[in-house]
């Protein structure tokens, strides 16, 4: 089971299910083959995404399927998943091919067991609240893996990694030399809400640079899976 971890105090969780469900889709799989932690303190997904298949009251902790992945709530470290059965470890292989953790605190990312083939992102706006809680939980990290930083910056230039690096500079993280930008606009960010009432995932009326930045970082985690850019060619006909 390939990790990825996305760390930050950003609004990153639509993006994550985005790339995660075209992943999904890209497998042409019926079984079920992502997972996505809501780890953050927010637990904005217990909102936004439907569980219809909880009738009443939601309870503290639950597994619910959206977009065809399955979307782990009210959960507060890596232990609780185990112990729970909803991660199943095989001799590191694990139920699911992939799991994605959106993370915000010291705790959770601490709980997470990094391994080499892993991969860690900051994922940042630069407001001055997502960056200092993407530092907090960082001094729970302790593994030597590279972090790579997604922007989300319509006016990106060398000062805000410049910026980014001497904030970081008494921490034990060291930064790889790639990165991505999300131009995150206006229209963005209406298309995201839209999509969030309507319970789908339309690619269509996004900005060709959003689309950009998507196809890069979800081709960047599945870098051994072919089909990815035909399924998001589907999902814009759709």
């Amino acid at each position: 089971m390939k990790k990825s971890i996305f760390v930050g105090g950003t609004d990153k969780l639509d993006i994550l299910i985005y790339i995660a469900s075209i992943i999904q889709g890209a497998s042409n799989s019926v079984e079920k083959k992502v997972l996505l932690v809501d780890f953050t303190d927010m637990q904005k997904a217990r909102y936004i995404v439907p569980a219809i298949e909880l009738a009443g009251e939601k309870p503290d902790r639950y597994i619910t399927t959206h977009q065809k992945i399955d979307i782990a709530v009210g959960y507060k470290s890596y232990d609780e998943l185990i112990e729970n059965g909803v991660i199943i470890e095989n001799q590191g292989a694990g139920n699911y091919e992939y799991a994605f953790f959106n993370v915000d605190n010291e705790t959770a990312l601490g709980s997470i067991p990094v391994n080499p083939d892993d991969l860690v992102f900051l994922m940042t706006s630069f407001d001055i609240y997502s960056i200092e809680k993407a530092i907090e939980a960082f001094k729970a990290y302790n593994s030597e893996n590279l972090i790579h930083k997604i922007f989300i910056s319509q006016r990106l230039t060398r000062n805000h990694d410049i910026y980014l690096q001497y904030l970081f500079g008494n921490t034990n993280v060291k930064f790889a030399d790639n990165m991505v930008n999300f131009p995150f606009d206006t229209g963005d960010l209406t298309v995201i809400y839209e999509n969030q009432r309507a319970g789908r995932l339309e690619l269509k009326p996004f900005s060709k640079e959003f689309k950009n930045a998507l196809r890069e970082i979800t081709e960047f985690i599945a870098s051994n899976m072919e089909g990815i850019n035909k399924h998001m060619k589907e999902l814009e006909k759709n």
